[in-house]
């Protein structure tokens, strides 16, 4: 008999790998494991094991990891991303505009349809880092580990928490 097995579908023009999607939503998936086998297999080969490693990924848009480093309260944009080639006009005018061109400047090479980082770039924060990979203003809180928990779950010390 035939396995009712979630089918994939790729267009072209997307990032490579972006639009992955279930087309099959009547199966009953954990899309947490999907979505952490999907994150794992698309990862190129890394020295970060020894990283807690946080994910961007919008379909289309971005496929963003790094790393956050308490001690600075820095965040590693890490080498393989791939960063939004759009920005948000208003967003281009800001220092955060600023700052996100030098970031493709410093960092990034361009392809078609997005920039990949070339190296591992270190942004200020999460928040900017998430600005830099999005091309618009964000949040800390974009970045979320395989299992679905944000960096302030990690470090709750290090992020204002919002009643």
């Amino acid at each position: 008999s035939i396995i009712n097995a979630p089918v994939f579908s790729y267009d072209k023009n997307k990032l490579p790998f972006e639009d992955i999607k279930l087309r099959n939503h009547e199966l009953d998936i954990d899309i947490r494991l999907e979505f952490q086998f999907l994150l794992h297999s698309l990862l190129p080969e890394t020295t970060y094991t020894d990283k807690h490693l946080f994910y961007l990924y919008k379909p289309g848009i971005c496929r963003a990891y790094g790393y956050y480093i308490p001690s600075s309260k820095y965040f590693v944009v890490c080498e393989g991303s791939l960063v939004s080639n759009y920005i948000d006009t208003k967003y281009e005018d800001t220092n955060f505009g600023n700052a996100h061109a030098r970031f493709i400047d410093k960092a990034c090479e361009k392809y078609p349809n997005y920039y990949r980082v070339h190296k591992d770039a270190v942004c200020k924060s999460p928040t900017a880092a998430a600005s830099y990979v999005l091309g618009r203003v964000s949040k800390y809180t974009n970045w979320k580990d395989v299992n679905g928990n944000v960096i302030s779950d990690f470090y709750p010390d290090h992020f204002l928490k919002r009643t």
